[in-house]
């Protein structure tokens, strides 16, 4: 059934999509191959930047990557066409963010800084992505795209508790954006690196809290918290593993953190009331251990200082005298015997 109406792509209304006529079978996967027909259209004047059956008389169609959003131009098309099926063809209106942005084209001259676009879009056919690639002939974009691909599946199998193999895909996820890739990135290119990068160690700390695993929990954390200081997740989730640790100290710190930054936040509350009985249950265990070494006024349970009568009282101070000035004459007889020698 063809809708009648513009329904929204992105959460923000930012692309809209309006189907013309309905395709047959399933939706591209993520980051799939895609041919497409398009007409690229500036809604302020109406001029045709683009039209694929007419470009160079050819009539071929466009190869565009189904739900790409790494890239930095024509996102709303990418966006688009993963929701689409083969042989369908829809009309969409695209906000500048995912057109062409604050800069314009450079492919296309006629497109200027933050215009408005709108398309009609047919969907071909596709190809799923392409994973035996090695990751020195990828480009950018499939590198950033093959590491989400990876987190999503991570994340199906850290939601059906598998949470080693998850772990396993995180690992896989960030192979794909190592060091080696982000070192040679700058300005928007870095940004949307890091952006894909993030929330692959904050995922691998959740699964690591899952399996105990304390120590990888506290350092991916802390990896996030490098590059932002005040990731709410990655403070939860390391105060978590410090507590894990017995580190209480650095536990209620990171909590704290994240309580001023997420005030409302029921799951960081209960964490620190958490850290804060192990607190209090420690210092418990501290003064009956000392308690029980020293006695207590009347306790009944040690015959030390504490004792009811006046003579066992002096008596056990005499003998805690004599044993204290013992080991003050034993210290200085080894001090003067070490003095002597050394004059000798």
């Amino acid at each position: 059934m063809t809708s009648d109406e513009h329904t929204d792509v992105t959460a923000d209304g930012g692309v809209r999509k309006k189907v013309i006529s309905q395709g047959t079978g399933e939706a591209p996967p993520l980051h799939a191959q895609c041919l497409v027909h398009y007409k690229g259209t500036l809604v302020e004047s109406q001029e045709v930047f683009m039209d694929t059956r007419k470009e160079g008389q050819a009539g071929e169609p466009a190869h565009i990557v189904a739900g790409r959003d790494a890239s930095l131009r024509e996102v709303g098309l990418n966006l688009a066409v993963a929701t689409m099926r083969k042989g369908e063809r829809c009309h969409l209106k695209v906000q500048p963010q995912y057109g062409y942005g604050d800069r314009g084209s450079f492919s296309f001259p006629n497109v200027p800084p933050r215009a408005e676009l709108e398309y009609d879009l047919e969907l071909i056919d596709f190809d799923p992505a392409d994973e035996l690639k090695d990751r020195g002939q990828m480009t950018y974009e499939e590198r950033l795209e093959a590491a989400e691909r990876h987190r999503m599946t991570g994340n199906t199998l850290f939601q059906q508790d598998e949470h080693t193999d998850a772990l396993g895909k995180y690992a896989m996820a960030l192979s794909y954006i190592n060091d080696d890739f982000i070192v040679q990135l700058h300005g928007p290119h870095a940004a949307k690196a890091a952006a894909v990068k993030q929330p692959v160690h904050l995922n691998m700390a959740a699964c690591q809290l899952k399996l105990k695993d304390w120590q990888g929990a506290e350092w991916n954390c802390s990896q996030v918290l490098q590059e932002d200081k005040d990731n709410v997740k990655a403070l939860f989730r390391r105060g978590k593993a410090h507590s894990g640790m017995g580190h209480t100290d650095e536990a209620l710190r990171d909590l704290q953190a994240a309580a001023k930054l997420a005030p409302a936040d029921k799951a960081i509350g209960r964490e620190i009331q958490a850290v804060k009985a192990i607190v209090k249950r420690d210092r418990e265990a501290q003064a009956r251990l000392f308690k029980g070494a020293f006695g207590s006024p009347g306790d009944g349970r040690s015959k030390g200082l504490w004792d009811d009568t006046a003579d066992q009282q002096q008596q056990h101070r005499q003998s805690f005298l004599a044993w204290l000035w013992g080991i003050v004459a034993a210290c200085l007889s080894i001090f003067t015997l070490s003095r002597n020698r050394k004059d000798k």
